[in-house]
């Protein structure tokens, strides 16, 4: 990095830590930190034993958004802690607590739903768990039965354990990015699972989904060796 990038980093810094301290005072610890590298590398050394990383998501349209997922996408495959995306143009709203995970019924939600019940717990919010099924997925009539099998099965042991999270369950057969969508706009983050490996085409439907959303999205990778209880949100680190 030259001299002169170096001061502009080191300026933007500034500017982004006073305007944290104006948002929340001085009881908060803020500490920047000014990286040579690529991004990638520089996120990912940082995020090491953060309880979180939260990155912006630039103002793209089109294709460039899409890129910029999939780059943010294995970003979250390389750090042990939750990625969060936010979108440039969403705006806090105090009164917006509650939290949405996307719940596909099998063990790549794991993590995410023991997040977003932490999440809202923390925000002292409620939970929505989204799961779309196609119809086709049972026989007739009975797809809605099947749903709410899947569901009460991943819900089961966390609802024990955060009994003050009241949860509604939302089932559609609408495409899952347009069910995502829909309740994105109701929420104060919306929580997702992503495979773990590194191939650029794994997780088409949470790619689509960063690149969607119109508010926060936490993404948790499912690592079947890991643990699968994170730590609720506190810390943030930000780019």
């Amino acid at each position: 990095m030259s001299a002169d990038g170096a001061e502009r980093a080191e300026e933007f810094l500034r500017i982004a830590a006073a305007h944290v301290r104006r948002q929340v005072g001085n009881a908060l610890e803020v500490t920047v930190v000014c990286a040579a590298g690529t991004r990638m590398n520089a996120l990912s050394a940082t995020a090491r034993g953060a309880r979180a990383l939260v990155i912006g998501r630039p103002r793209h349209r089109g294709p460039e958004r899409m890129v910029g997922a999939g780059s943010n996408l294995s970003l979250a495959r390389r750090i042990e802690c939750p990625l969060i995306v936010v979108p440039g143009s969403w705006k806090v709203a105090p009164s917006r607590r509650d939290v949405a995970v996307g719940v596909d019924g099998t063990a790549l939600s794991a993590e995410a739903v023991g997040y977003a019940f932490g999440a809202a717990a923390a925000r002292g919010g409620n939970l929505i768990a989204i799961h779309a099924a196609p119809r086709l997925s049972a026989p007739d009539g009975l797809w809605v039965q099947k749903a709410e099998l899947e569901l009460a099965e991943v819900l089961g042991s966390w609802s024990a354990k955060h009994p003050e999270v009241k949860v509604t369950r939302y089932l559609t057969c609408r495409p899952v990015v347009a069910a995502l969508l829909k309740k994105s706009r109701e929420v104060s983050l919306v929580v997702l699972g992503a495979h773990a490996g590194i191939l650029p085409l794994d997780d088409p439907t949470t790619r689509r989904a960063m690149a969607t959303m119109t508010g926060p999205v936490a993404v948790l990778p499912h690592r079947p060796r890991l643990r699968t209880e994170p730590t609720p949100p506190a810390a943030v680190v930000t780019n």
